[in-house]
């Protein structure tokens, strides 16, 4: 009997060590992984429509909210994000507030995390000239003065803060599914989101986020009451800008980005 007591105690015992050992080495990883995250980052988005979060119907700042909910979801950092989108505005706009705005001239030079919309309302300006009528040669103009203000603005940021990461969204064809007779939106949607790229290889620790795929022509469409072909990404105010499944959309893109270079930004 003293035995057989013997043997269950050493069996208890084993188990036990065995027990603490396998949990050490589950937990141990994460720990040291933990342990070299910041504990808060800051993430200050600019620029038009898209970082104001037109479309988001729960009213909270469309991809900007959301990347902040994924990143806190995911790992244990306090997010705080500061929104400096303003719809309408032209790559010319924003960059003259980065240059005029003491308030986000300071949140750049907190932040951790830059995320930057523009580009859309450019294209925009000029197809509402023109209309049915956008030539080659309006796409190409267009593109140069683009080409210009992305770079000064690009330059102006870095003016604020040198280091951290800027994650540029491209721009996409809104009416890739419903207005196909605009002849040349799809080149100029290409030229912009090319040059933008470009820009991108260019700078330090500038990274591209491309959703033009996933929002100008998606695999799936839905029918309106007439029977129409709709996106169903875009918001039914507009059939512009990004509805939530859009924004997510951007946000989980966005992510990905993010996770190939959280050295620059989460990591001590």
């Amino acid at each position: 009997m003293k035995r057989t007591i013997g043997i269950i105690t050493l069996v208890v015992i084993v188990l036990a060590v065995l027990g603490g050992f396998y949990l050490n080495q589950k937990q141990t990883p994460k720990q040291s992984i933990d342990d070299n995250l910041k504990s808060e980052i800051k993430l200050v988005a600019v620029g038009d429509s898209l970082t104001e979060g037109v479309g988001d119907t729960t009213k909270k700042g469309g991809y900007v909210n959301l990347i902040k909910e994924k990143i806190q979801k995911n790992y244990d950092t306090k997010v705080k994000t500061e929104n400096f989108g303003i719809a309408g505005e032209t790559s010319l706009q924003i960059n003259k507030r980065v240059t005029k705005d003491p308030k986000l001239q300071k949140s750049l030079k907190d932040a951790d995390v830059i995320t930057l919309t523009v580009g859309g309302n450019d294209l925009m300006h000029i197809l509402k000239a023109k209309g049915l009528a956008l030539s080659k040669k309006d796409v190409s103009s267009g593109t140069d003065t683009f080409e210009d203000n992305l770079n000064d603005l690009i330059v102006n940021i870095r003016r604020y803060n040198s280091k951290s990461p800027i994650y540029l969204y491209s721009i996409y064809n809104p009416f890739g599914i419903s207005i196909k007779e605009v002849k040349y939106m799809n080149t100029a949607v290409k030229n912009w989101n090319s040059f933008s790229k470009q820009t991108v290889s260019e700078n330090y620790n500038v990274h591209f986020v491309n959703v033009d795929k996933l929002l100008s022509n998606p695999k799936k469409t839905i029918k309106n009451k007439d029977g129409e072909a709709q996106n169903p990404y875009l918001s039914t105010d507009d059939y512009f800008h990004p509805n939530n499944k859009g924004y997510q959309l951007m946000t989980d893109e966005l992510y990905k980005q993010m996770m190939k270079s959280r050295e620059d930004w989460l990591e001590k």
